[in-house]
């Protein structure tokens, strides 16, 4: 029985399954194995030199003619910036980033025609990496989208308030503003819609107490 999402459609791929980017796990015959399979493979290149990276993709290639990606670590920043032209050179469909937002290379990723994937623990991550999609540029459509996907985080209606109220649409913010506040008790409502209805990003506005 096949179960086949968006997502196949997005990366090409007939199982909506994803191989993890495990350091000295995922090397080439995982990778491979996992994307001829149907799903994703992604090699776990973390703390790999270019080089390295460079023969085990093209290891890769020789083994199967479906898409992967390649990930590192966002939070080894050098590593990133030394390895991304031969991620995007070898023939990578993804750069998946893992501990942080690779935001000096989404840039060139995307007009390489490489996704960018940011590996994220909790909701603010997913949030931050959302605002650095470069393809949704005004910020009240791209929080009221977040919004809409994800009605039960409190951080989701918070900025949205914010984008509204920078915007200068001020009921609007307001009951965004209430929305977030049902959700999270100590968020501090009035500071996010003033009496000019600017507002910086409404996380800043959290009480201390908890």
């Amino acid at each position: 029985m096949s179960f086949r999402t968006p997502i196949c459609d997005l990366f090409e791929i007939e199982h909506p399954i994803f191989l993890a980017g495990m350091g000295q796990v995922a090397y080439a015959e995982v990778c491979a194995a996992v994307s001829e399979a149907g799903g994703y493979g992604t090699l776990g290149m973390a703390a790999e030199p270019p080089e390295r990276i460079r023969e085990e993709m093209r290891k890769v290639r020789r083994l199967t003619d479906k898409p992967f990606g390649v990930d590192l670590l966002a939070a080894l920043p050098e590593q990133v910036m030394a390895s991304i032209d031969v991620i995007i050179d070898e023939g990578a469909s993804s750069f998946i980033a893992g501990l942080g937002i690779p935001g000096p290379v989404i840039e060139r990723c995307h007009d390489a025609g490489v996704k960018v994937m940011v590996v994220c623990g909790k909701v603010e991550g997913t949030l931050a990496a959302v605002t650095r999609n470069r393809t949704l540029q005004d910020p009240v459509d791209l929080w009221r989208d977040v919004a809409v996907r994800a009605p039960q985080s409190w951080q989701s209606h918070a900025e949205y308030a914010a984008a509204l109220a920078e915007s200068g649409r001020c009921d609007e913010a307001k009951a965004e503003s209430d929305a977030a506040r049902r959700l999270n008790e100590r968020l501090d409502v009035a500071s996010l819609v003033g009496a000019s209805c600017a507002s910086s990003s409404p996380r800043q506005h959290e009480r201390q107490d908890q």
